[in-house]
């Protein structure tokens, strides 16, 4: 069975949305509840880390079969990949702005 193009679009068009409202999202919870910029970071992460493995534990459990090696490597690697650029771009909210935040972020594939 092959997807349809217009599931495609839809998907496409729902992340844009959700990546787009982000920066401000995060810019509001920073201003108006004085939140540190990476306190909301390691939350923020901490809360998807636990999600996604709650979801993997529940779907596909195969999946969390990994050595014991390899599980300091993968943390060690989202914790300096996703991690650093979570803290660097809500500081990047907190000194600029969250329409200027909302271009960095879509300039990330680029890099």
């Amino acid at each position: 069975m092959h997807p349809q193009p217009r599931t495609g679009y839809t998907l496409s068009t729902f992340a844009a949305v959700v990546w787009a409202s982000t920066a401000p999202g995060l810019a509001h919870l920073i201003i108006r509840y004085a939140i540190p910029g990476l306190a909301l970071a390691l939350w923020r992460d901490l809360l998807v880390a636990v999600i996604c493995t709650v979801g993997l534990l529940v779907f596909r459990p195969s999946l969390l079969r990994i050595s014991g090696g390899a599980i300091e490597q993968r943390a060690l690697n989202g914790v300096i990949s996703i991690g650093i650029c979570h803290a660097l771009r809500l500081w990047s909210v907190t000194l600029n702005d969250a329409d200027i935040a909302i271009v960095l972020i879509f300039y990330i594939p680029v890099s």
